[in-house]
């Protein structure tokens, strides 16, 4: 709608307004890496999105930015025209965050360019903001000057530009102590010595991890409550929220769902073989849907798109796969199961190069693209559910002792799909999403194995 009203209100009928994902925007232009020249741009801006920052809720380590990972900061500077300047606008929060990471990105990216940075930045802060500057070419002593008369006139502090005397740094907009000039020459001589005294994680992201704003170091807790005046809450802002959720999800899950069913463990025999089948595929389960919904959102360029498609997807196919097992004899149930694990294998090694070089297709052709790799996956996903409780059921001798068995499998696979979801974001936020495709493989393989070894 935003989009649509400065469109139609817009005096310059030579810009046009686009509500896409940044990436994706890049990518539709020109698959990364770009080799069109005309593609490229003269400026690029990317600008304050948020309100001013006064407080956390703890979500921000949640989000995602991938025009803010290494690999993001990388295609921008690819995207410039010779002569052309990348500017990045970003507010300013103590302790210094998120806007020493977004230097830290900006810097490795650089160097990864083969270029110096030291001669093509520049940095100066206001009040509340700090903006970054990045030019496609090295400065000239012209252009420092007047880089330095700008910010002298409108009353920003400097904080960095090539040559910028000592003297300037802790201008104007007076602090404590110059961090900010200080971080970036740190940044710029010895990047190991910055990130090993900062109480943060401030290490660039990747686009297989992109939580920008997830700054927990789990070696440094206490120095890092102690940066922030002694306020545990701080832990939660820097990303504590998800290990909490994911620990107080799964004792809800577990007293709610998996208490009721201990009184029947020892009615039956053989009940650890259905307990670890039923939680395996559940967690396996949730696993892959959360990596496909990380992965495919920027691929499709929002979020509400990849939702749709991986809820509706997976469920549709899922549930066809379900039907489709009562068909399937014991040795056709063993080929899925292999089929399955070679696919998440298959998306845990290629899936993010896959994505990339479909990423300048047009819009239709990656929704058919992702549909085909969701629909793939829930298909041969809905299998092992019905195959286990049509194996499991035989087993019970009498009807009471099976209907039992069906309820323990239903139990199981619950609690572990709710304790999942949590636990899946979290190891993203660790290990990166493309280890979920690799996880589920794993639980996927261990329920197959109990069911094998069962069946012997």
């Amino acid at each position: 709608m935003l989009t649509e009203r400065l469109a139609e209100d817009s005096r310059f009928p030579q810009i046009e307004f686009r509500a896409i994902e940044a990436r994706a925007l890049l990518a539709e232009d020109c698959p990364e890496p770009c080799q069109k020249p005309e593609q490229n741009f003269d400026r690029i801006l990317v600008a304050i999105e948020s309100s001013a920052p006064v407080g956390s809720t703890g979500m921000d380590p949640l989000k995602t930015d991938q025009l803010m990972s290494l690999e993001g900061m990388q295609s921008l500077l690819n995207r410039l025209a010779p002569g052309g300047w990348l500017a990045v606008h970003r507010f300013l929060l103590p302790p210094p965050r998120g806007e020493m990471r977004l230097l830290a990105t900006v810097i490795t990216a650089m160097r990864r360019q083969g270029w110096k940075p030291d001669q093509r930045l520049g940095v100066f802060r206001t009040l509340s903001t700090l903006m970054v500057l990045v030019s496609r070419e090295a400065w000239t002593p012209k252009e420092s000057s007047r880089f330095r008369e700008f910010c002298l006139s409108r009353g920003f502090a400097p904080v960095y530009y090539p040559d910028m005397p000592e003297t300037e740094m802790n201008s104007v907009i007076q602090l404590q102590e110059p961090v900010y000039a200080l971080g970036v020459r740190e940044l710029l001589a010895d990047p190991p010595a910055f990130h090993s005294r900062t109480p943060f994680d401030l290490q660039p992201v990747t686009d297989d991890r992109p939580y920008f704003e997830l700054f927990l170091d789990w070696n440094r807790l206490d120095d890092i409550r102690k940066s922030l005046g002694g306020k545990w809450e701080g832990l939660v802002e820097a990303g504590l929220l998800v290990p909490l959720l994911f620990a107080a999800v799964s004792l809800s899950a577990l007293l709610l769902i998996g208490i009721p069913i201990l009184t029947h463990l020892r009615r039956m025999e053989n009940t650890i073989s259905v307990l670890l089948y039923f939680a395996g595929i559940g967690l396996a389960f949730m696993l892959v849907e959360i990596a496909l919904l990380e992965k495919l959102t920027p691929f499709l360029g929002q979020p509400v798109y990849s939702f749709a498609l991986v809820l509706s997807g997976l469920l549709t196919a899922s549930g066809l796969g379900s039907f489709l097992s009562s068909r399937f004899s014991r040795t056709g149930i063993r080929f899925y199961f292999l089929l399955l694990l070679f696919g998440l294998f298959f998306c845990f090694r290629n899936l993010p190069d896959l994505l990339r070089e479909l990423s300048g297709e047009e819009w239709i052709i990656r929704l058919l693209w992702a549909w085909l790799v969701v629909s793939a996956s829930g298909l041969l996903m809905g299998i092992p559910f019905p195959a286990g409780l049509k194996h499991f059921a035989v087993f019970g001798k009498h009807t009471e002792e099976r209907r039992i068995r069906v309820a323990m499998a239903w139990c199981a696979n619950a609690c572990a799909s709710v304790a999942g979801a949590a636990g899946a974001v979290w190891i993203a936020q660790l290990a990166g999403q493309s280890i979920l495709f690799l996880l589920g493989a794993l639980a996927y393989g261990t329920a197959w194995l109990t069911l094998e070894i069962r069946g012997g």
